[in-house]
């Protein structure tokens, strides 16, 4: 019988070390992701209110930014 290098304790703490740092980066990794689209939208938010502004249609700005016909009207309240 060869004997282990490390405890089964070590090895399981191991095991759930490594599975927590990939966690970890993951997380990091969808956070950063949500929060460019984030961004992105706020970035589209207000181009669209600076359109609205300069007396632009709500189809025109609903063209050129994406965003919805609803987002849109919600910034001329």
């Amino acid at each position: 019988m060869m004997m282990s290098l490390f405890t089964q304790e070590e090895i399981t703490d191991m095991f759930i070390k490594e599975a927590k740092n990939e966690g970890i980066s993951m997380g990091r990794s969808e956070g950063i992701s949500m929060g460019r689209t984030e961004g992105l939208r706020e970035g589209r938010i207000s181009t669209a209110q600076k359109m609205l502004d300069k007396g632009m249609s709500v189809e025109e700005i609903q063209e050129m930014t994406d965003l919805s016909i609803e987002d849109i009207k919600a910034l001329k309240a």
